[in-house]
């Protein structure tokens, strides 16, 4: 079963429901996908008042939902998948923390959807596809705690992991 998180943002609920629709159509491996919607994640308590949509910032908790433990997958809301997830699966790389599509992107637009701030900063868009290997011992650090308390640039930069410890997704993926 492969555990798919996804971000969900109540002001584009419909965003999700394409995104998993997209995913149940093309793939061939039984799947378990999981909502990040705020209401439903007790442990953790959005401090950050940063951001452009709900699930910003709870994308980091995804080994803390785990339990430490096996892979699963992050994607964006506003994703929708082309190809079947179980050729994304087949790449896990157990000596990496994260697996992410490397963009060298620049930002063009100064706003993003629904009116928040577009900012440039490096690493942009690593975190939209995230391959967590929620067992490396790099991302026990990914508490609840350590994501209320963190910066933005310090979660979306993957500041907690060297460079050796990111892995690289074929852009197809993003």
């Amino acid at each position: 079963m492969i555990p798919i998180f996804i971000g969900y943002d109540s002001r584009e609920a419909i965003a999700y429901h394409v995104c998993s629709n997209s995913i149940i159509r093309k793939s061939s491996e039984p799947l378990a996908i999981h909502p990040l919607a705020l209401p439903n994640l007790q442990d953790y308590r959005e401090t950050h008042t940063d951001g452009s949509n709900q699930f910003i910032y709870s994308r980091f908790l995804v080994p803390h939902l785990m339990n430490y433990s096996g892979w699963a997958i992050f994607l964006d809301g506003d994703m929708l998948l082309r190809d079947d997830i179980a050729k994304l699966w087949a790449l896990r790389d157990e000596s990496k923390a994260v697996v992410v599509v490397k963009h060298d992107y620049q930002t063009r637009m100064n706003e993003k959807y629904l009116g928040a701030r577009n900012e440039s900063y490096p690493r942009k868009n690593l975190s939209s596809v995230v391959f967590w290997n929620c067992g490396h011992a790099a991302n026990r650090s990914l508490t609840p705690a350590f994501i209320e308390s963190a910066t933005g640039a310090q979660l979306h930069r993957f500041t907690w992991l060297t460079d050796d410890q990111i892995g690289e997704l074929p852009k197809v993926w993003n």
